[in-house]
């Protein structure tokens, strides 16, 4: 009976080096499994992992040896996707980082997409990938494509055949290239079928930048400076943190028409209204600092928040006023681009200012709802979504058997209530699991810091 007992509550003690979970079967018991793809869960199922693979699903007997996670009344999803993270550079040793990957688990995360790449994150990625160190699955960019990195045409197609070969999952547009230099990263990325994603290079502008094979837009960069010109405005000088310097030169009536051109392209949004809201919000950062989910951030890091936002309040163009509009104008497009059956990936750009790995994403999630998208279109937005779009559909995004064990298991329903995805029980990374209990612990010995 003790063994027994045992067997039925399971707390991971792997944090760093977890070969030995993986050696072990678990099985989630009586567990609601959501089926992606149809939107609904399939009650009181058992799921049986075996080498960080999900094996077999269905009513199971558990064998003597098998790890057992009672899962009656709970909701197994697959574990969600973060597209557009930042990973620090990785120079051995560094607490910090582990941190940030602890926390994306933490909070239900299994992968993310690197969104600021250094060659460190190749050994990193690897060293995930073999759980060798623990955190989510990471897709990464190379060093980002830029005004300063990027010199010349040449240079420009060559950096970009370079990174193929090294081995980096896409590459990184940031802004400041000339068109020139820009078509020919993206001449050469699709003569590699290698991806290219970010922001929009302002000489090429975002439905040229669509046109040339752009995979993702990030931030709805570029749709602001698009829907200004549209309106007449040939001044962008004063264009500000994504547009918020153009909102007084926009003519809303603009907005459904671009809308439904995006979503008839074949790109998908980024959309990291958590980000955006992090650094143009008129709260005080001194006083938004001081909320409690901050506890789990450095104070080096939440000071250098507070600088960056006070920084852009201070702007000769900022006003309450101003930031308002700016935000109704982003909510409107998302909702227009929505119901014209435009395609939204979840990312949160974390850490970032007042934004946390983990937690932002499930803030992302309010953003969505509020732009009009169901339960189950969040859910696979951060699950299916991401993986259809890096081509990996068949290792993650979903419960089925073959693919890695990448699960959260929810105490609460969140196709009821998509705030149901922070009610997490546990979370299980190619097999490695995190139970509720030790989340917390961690939790708090960060907090105490």
């Amino acid at each position: 009976m003790a063994f027994a007992r045992l067997r039925l509550v399971f707390t991971s003690v792997f944090l760093l080096v977890s070969t030995p979970l993986i050696a072990q079967d678990v099985l989630f018991k009586s567990a609601n499994v959501l089926d992606i793809k149809s939107g609904k869960f399939n009650k009181n199922q058992d799921v049986l992992v075996r080498g960080g693979k999900i094996v077999r699903i269905g009513k199971l007997k558990a064998q003597p040896e098998t790890i057992i996670i009672a899962s009656a009344e709970k909701y197994l999803v697959p574990g969600f996707t973060e597209m557009h993270a930042h990973v620090r550079p990785f120079w051995g040793g560094d607490s910090k980082l582990h941190e940030h990957l602890f926390l994306f688990n933490a909070f239900g995360i299994t992968t993310i997409r690197g969104m600021l790449g250094h060659p460190s994150h190749l050994k990193v990625r690897r060293q995930l990938k073999d759980n060798e160190i623990s955190g989510p699955r990471l897709i990464t960019s190379g060093p980002s494509f830029n005004g300063n990195s990027i010199v010349s045409k040449g240079q420009a197609a060559k950096r970009a055949k370079a990174q193929f070969e090294k081995g980096y999952d896409f590459i990184k547009i940031h802004p400041g290239m000339s068109d020139a230099e820009f078509q020919s990263v993206a001449k050469q990325a699709y003569a590699l079928k290698f991806d290219f994603s970010g922001h929009v290079t302002a000489e090429t502008g975002i439905l040229k930048s669509i046109e040339l094979g752009q995979g993702t837009i990030e931030h709805l960069d570029g749709i602001f400076a698009e829907l200004s010109l549209r309106s007449g405005n040939r001044d962008f000088s004063g264009m500000g943190f994504f547009g918020t310097g153009l909102v007084n030169t926009i003519n809303r009536k603009h907005i459904k028409d671009l809308a439904s051109e995006l979503a008839q392209s074949n790109v998908y949004l980024v959309p990291t209204q958590t980000m955006v809201w992090g650094y143009v919000s008129p709260e005080s950062p001194a006083e938004l600092a001081q909320k409690p989910r901050y506890k789990l951030v450095t104070d080096s890091e939440l000071n250098n928040w507070k600088r960056a936002k006070s920084r852009l309040q201070n702007d000769e163009y900022y006003s309450k006023e101003l930031i308002a509009e700016y935000m109704a104008i982003r909510l409107e497009f998302l909702k227009e681009y929505i119901q014209a059956g435009g395609r939204v990936l979840l990312g949160a750009d974390a850490p970032q200012v007042f934004n946390i790995p983990g937690d932002s994403l499930h803030e992302e999630m309010m953003w969505m709802r509020d732009a009009g998208m169901s339960s189950i279109e969040i859910l696979r937005s951060t699950t299916i979504q991401p993986a259809k779009f890096l081509k990996r559909e068949s290792e993650f995004g979903s419960i089925k058997t073959g693919k890695s064990a990448d699960l959260v298991l929810l105490d609460a329903n969140p196709l009821e209530d998509i705030s149901n995805t922070r009610e997490i029980a546990g979370v299980m990374t190619r097999g490695v699991w995190l139970s509720k209990s030790e989340i917390g612990k961690r939790l708090a010995d960060m907090r105490r810091r």
